[in-house]
């Protein structure tokens, strides 16, 4: 934890970046996973997203890599296209973490198994 003028936050030490996933498939529906957080204490259904260049073998891993990378690891597909759609902030008041929006869309292939939830919105929850 780090303290500025009273305000205590987190930072990391390791990333160059953040980035977020948004996976649409040809039929209109959202990739997401469900990851155990330690943090909560339990598991959370969210986008694909993790952080670029926190591997020691990677420590220059620019965004879009990182992205790919993501995806693949947490969903077990590729995409055929990206588009970067903006930057914003997970946690503004605990981290000084920039997220990299990522849009990916089309002509997903199956790599492995992962654990992935597609729906539709938050009514195919219920």
């Amino acid at each position: 934890m780090m303290n500025i003028d009273g305000w205590e936050h987190a930072s990391r030490r390791i990333a160059s970046g953040v980035v977020a996933i948004i996976a649409i498939t040809d039929d209109g529906k959202i990739m997401l996973v469900e990851q155990y957080r330690p943090p909560l204490g339990r598991l959370m259904i969210e986008l694909p997203a993790g952080l670029a260049g926190d591997l020691t073998d990677a420590a220059d891993e620019d965004l879009q890599t990182a992205a790919e990378r993501e995806l693949l690891e947490e969903t077990g597909y590729r995409a055929a296209r990206w588009r970067q759609i903006g930057d914003g902030a997970s946690s503004s008041g605990l981290t000084n973490n920039a997220v990299q929006d990522a849009l990916s869309t089309s002509k997903f292939t199956r790599c492995c198994q992962a654990l992935l939830e597609v729906c539709n919105g938050p009514e195919s929850r219920s």
